[in-house]
């Protein structure tokens, strides 16, 4: 697959524009990206805590696992960084609320300190 990513990268070169080497790009990575959802029983959606975007992203990336995937999939929702209490852009409650939603389950949880 590296070959072929590869082999279609080089060509974007001739591109003439920028708006079409997006979409060329953007056709590229839906191409790859479907293929890792076959198969999958089960998908983590991880979003930053700190970082609101991220979060505002996880419909997308729902319905796109969603579009290629089985119904009964398993989905865990999941907000990061949760040990960053003072720079939280998005509400627990928020991502509990979406979870509930959509029936993911949801948690949050950090690698940092917690003490």
């Amino acid at each position: 697959m590296t070959s072929w990513l590869v082999c279609d990268l080089q060509n974007l070169v001739s591109v003439g524009s920028l708006q079409e080497l997006n979409g060329r790009i953007n056709v590229m990575y839906r191409a790859i990206s479907s293929a890792h959802y076959r198969g999958a029983v089960g998908a983590l959606l991880v979003y930053d805590v700190t970082r609101r975007a991220t979060f505002e992203n996880v419909g997308r990336w729902l319905r796109e696992l969603r579009d290629h995937t089985v119904p009964n999939i398993g989905v865990m929702l999941i907000g990061n960084k949760s040990d960053l209490r003072h720079l939280v852009a998005v509400l627990q409650e928020e991502g509990k609320s979406f979870a509930k939603n959509e029936s993911l389950y949801f948690m949050e949880t950090s690698i940092g300190k917690t003490s």
